[in-house]
């Protein structure tokens, strides 16, 4: 069985969109921006405030500042479930087309179960990689622009929270590491279950004409 190459506009609608991940890292570094600035503006507004003084022009800003951080997270949520979807989508496609062009060695080495949990949740967790890249650099900006601005109100805070940042850091490493043998358990169990659920499926009539419904189901 052979599988057509797909058109360059097809291409283009299930591929990764670049522009898109440009767009989501930019909204997503204005939003973190944008939500720094916002208690420094709310704290002078209430300075002014507290001091009977005109803070009309500061209220403004702050609203601004709320509207345009409501505006930035929603386009956020739209852009990055657009990049999901299409990425998962290109994802799929050509692990499909792998899948045909290699033919039965594939279900031989994994599994049609294991190949299906790859195809349908795996890919979809890999999906997800192009929006984590995009958000690299609002991540990235939200810890710096605090600890600037932390430095900025108090120098020593900012120099002890500097000083214990190794030992964070070392606690984020370790916490990653497991996670990631978590994670690969986790998708071999998946990919067990699938192939136990695709044999059952498969032999379902075998299994009635046994009466071992009740052992399939254990299993």
């Amino acid at each position: 069985m052979t599988t057509r190459t797909p058109p360059p506009a097809a291409q283009g609608l299930l591929g990764p969109a670049p522009v898109r991940c440009l767009a989501l890292c930019l909204a997503g570094t204005a939003a973190t921006g944008a939500g720094l600035l916002l208690p420094a503006a709310l704290g002078r507004t209430l300075d002014l405030l507290l001091a009977q003084a005109p803070a009309t022009r500061w209220v403004l800003y702050c609203a601004a500042l709320i509207l345009l951080i409501a505006l930035l997270d929603a386009a956020e949520t739209v852009l990055g479930g657009t990049v999901d979807a299409r990425t998962t989508a290109w994802l799929r496609r050509r692990l499909t087309g792998h899948l045909l062009a290699v033919g039965p060695r594939a279900t031989a080495r994994f599994g049609p179960g294991d190949l299906v949990a790859r195809l349908v949740g795996s890919a979809a967790q890999a999906g997800t990689a192009p929006t984590a890249r995009a958000a690299l650099l609002a991540a990235l900006a939200a810890p710096v622009g605090a600890v600037v601005a932390l430095g900025l109100i108090s120098p020593w805070l900012a120099a002890v929270f500097l000083a214990g940042a190794p030992v964070l850091a070392l606690l984020l490493r370790a916490f990653a590491r497991d996670t990631r043998q978590c994670v690969t358990r986790y998708q071999e169990v998946q990919g067990r279950i699938a192939q136990a659920l695709s044999e059952a499926v498969g032999g379902h009539r075998t299994i009635r004409a046994a009466g071992t419904e009740d052992r399939e189901t254990a299993r």
